[in-house]
């Protein structure tokens, strides 16, 4: 079915099966554990660092015990951050009406904004392909690739454009996925200098709101790539219509066709995932909600905690959980057997 231009609401991500899989249905306890206070809209976490975004300003937190939360620095930006991304002691913060500002975390006490690029569009994700290359998902001119090797001086290296708006990429050398909408699921080539090339374009199953196409948000995807090796299918693609309130699978082990797996329901108004091993957290108006995937043809309802405040964004690492929930903070969960 051909989604629509403006309303389409879709989300991808890949579950991660880096540990053994998960028995379906097992009892799992999402547990409270600590907390940051707010505001709280966008967070990322790389190694034992929590980096939190609210407006303009980046905190980060050593999370080497995730019940007490040490504040490590605090920025802030010229503009308000959209999206960012973590590398090393580099953050990629992409923000409004700008583009691209690099800021240098090295020496925490002291916090240097190292270069800026300007960017015309919305850039609404930013992914590390390596330590010297990010990519946008940019609704206006695409897939943008940029070259982070200077940090002084960030360069646009190319665009690839769809035929509908980017919503979100994941590299996985030396191929690229990337959402779209309203044409699905794009994967690019990397591998040859110059623009990306396509090897597939994957029409997704979902289907247009109850009432037909009107003017809504555009949607908020998260898309995520993995591989299971000794599994079939060796890599699964999780899909989030927040307008059916859908979670959808697909295989997306042969890049060339992906296909159709299952579905489940996930709570209404639901807006970003991520996953950790055999498991997909779900962030939305209700809170979290968790999917079991680890027979993706049989995804099963695995737990829930409700947030006081609606939940933004999250991060997963090991067993814990951090959810962004705007003023109400970041509350971090363990997420145990």
């Amino acid at each position: 079915m051909w989604l629509r231009v403006a309303c389409g609401a879709l989300a991808l991500v890949c579950a991660d099966f880096v540990q053994p899989a998960v028995t379906l249905g097992q009892a799992r306890a999402l547990t409270p554990v600590g907390s940051i206070p707010g505001p709280a809209q966008r967070i990322e976490v790389d190694g034992r660092t929590l980096y939190v975004a609210a407006d303009r300003t980046l905190r980060s937190y050593d999370m080497t015990d995730p019940t007490a939360p040490r504040p490590s620095a605090t920025f802030t930006f010229p503009e308000r951050i959209s999206v960012f991304a973590v590398s090393g002691s580099r953050v990629y913060a992409m923000t409004e009406f700008f583009g691209l500002r690099v800021l240098d975390l090295s020496n925490a006490a002291s916090p240097t904004l190292r270069g800026a690029l300007a960017l015309k569009g919305g850039v609404i994700a930013v992914k590390v392909l390596d330590a010297k290359t990010i990519l946008t998902a940019n609704m206006v001119a695409g897939v943008q690739v940029l070259d982070v090797s200077e940090p002084a001086k960030p360069a646009l290296l190319t665009n690839h454009f769809t035929d509908g708006y980017v919503q979100d990429v994941f590299p996985s050398r030396p191929l690229v996925y990337v959402a779209d909408d309203p044409t699905g699921l794009h994967v690019l080539d990397l591998s040859k200098p110059g623009s990306p090339a396509e090897v597939s374009i994957t029409e997704l199953d979902i289907p247009p709101p109850p009432g037909g196409v009107g003017l809504v948000d555009f949607p908020s995807p998260r898309l995520v790539l993995v591989e299971r090796p000794g599994t079939t299918p060796t890599r699964v693609a999780a899909v989030l219509d927040r307008t059916g309130a859908r979670l959808l699978f697909y295989d997306v082990s042969n890049p060339s066709a992906p296909a159709r797996l299952s579905g489940v329901n996930v709570p209404r108004r639901s807006e970003t995932l991520k996953a950790q091993g055999a498991r997909v957290y779900v962030a939305g108006a209700e809170g979290l909600h968790v999917v079991d995937a680890a027979d993706p043809q049989k995804p099963v309802a695995a737990g829930t905690h409700k947030t006081a405040q609606p939940a933004l964004d999250l991060a997963v690492t090991g067993s814990h959980v951090f959810v962004a929930t705007g003023s109400g903070g970041v509350v971090i969960l363990r997420d145990t057997p």
